[in-house]
């Protein structure tokens, strides 16, 4: 959606986007996915406890997201819960492709067994409309069906630096057709 949609294209690669992602040190961030997080009144599904490193992965890992609240996100309707310090903890599940003995493409999980994370002490991020949230790409969060009558939207947005760091082959996100772009370059001789 971040490249292909006018709306989209313009928020994700706006000045208020550069800045969140200059003031973390991006030097060369690529803008490598996009989600719009539909959680409709009584049907919004759950989302499983997770770290983005496990999808969006690159070598040294470095992903980070920016969720956005299109609604006020509440324990009520599905909102975001995560578990404070997680992000101090390297993620070592990831998901891959892989080609089977026919040449088509299999995605799987390394190592197969999902991680047990421990939610005991999970908080909810409970955020208004338009509020921004950073995600480190360690931190460990999830959300609870949205079982309200309210619906609860939100955009992602998952970053990765591009300077001396390189996409994993076997990530399971390939953009083949059309080619990541950068949020924005910074010149070496300026470093």
């Amino acid at each position: 959606m971040h490249d292909l949609n006018p709306k989209f294209k313009k928020f994700s690669y706006s000045d208020e986007i550069k800045y969140i992602t200059k003031s973390l040190g991006y030097i060369s961030p690529i803008v490598a996915q996009s989600m719009y997080i539909f959680k409709n009144a009584r049907i919004g599904g759950e989302v499983d406890a997770h770290t983005d490193n496990t999808y969006i992965r690159s070598k040294p890992l470095c992903c980070f997201g920016i969720w956005v609240a299109f609604d006020d996100a509440t324990k009520e309707n599905g909102g975001l819960w995560g578990v404070p310090g997680s992000h101090k903890t390297p993620t070592t599940y990831f998901m891959k492709i892989k080609k089977d003995s026919n040449g088509k493409t299999v995605v799987y999980y390394d190592p197969p067994e999902k991680p047990q994370y421990d939610l005991s002490n999970s908080v909810p991020l409970e955020a208004e409309k338009g509020t921004v949230v950073l995600l480190h790409g360690d931190f460990v969060h999830f959300s609870y069906p949205n079982t309200s009558g309210m619906q609860r939207h939100a955009y992602t947005i998952h970053l990765v630096e591009g300077r001396n760091h390189t996409w994993e082959s076997d990530n399971w996100l390939q953009r083949k057709s059309i080619p990541f772009n950068f949020l924005y370059e910074v010149d070496s001789k300026n470093l």
